[in-house]
């Protein structure tokens, strides 16, 4: 996987685009499995599956050994604030 990420900070913007193996343009090994929110999304999910909540725009991926969702990916547009910590 490869995860691209460029930040100006007059004005503040931040771009990123992350590059998820493909095969035959599809995600390699992975469905995708879209739903209107979150909570329509199994109890317990598939690890060959991405589940995207569309009305949030996010993307998770099912963590089996910890049974829970786990988001990847969101919609950047969303993002307020970016703690650059010390750089």
């Amino acid at each position: 996987m490869e995860i691209k990420a460029n930040v100006s900070l007059e004005p503040i913007r931040v771009t990123a685009q992350v590059k998820a193996p493909t095969v035959n343009g599809q995600l390699a090994g992975k469905s995708l499995i879209r739903m209107h929110s979150k909570a329509e999304f199994p109890s317990i999910g598939d690890d060959g599956c991405l589940y995207v909540d569309e009305s949030a725009g996010i993307v998770y991926l099912w963590q089996a050994d910890s049974l829970t969702y786990t988001a990847i990916a969101s919609d950047w547009h969303q993002i307020q604030v970016i703690n650059g910590g010390n750089a």
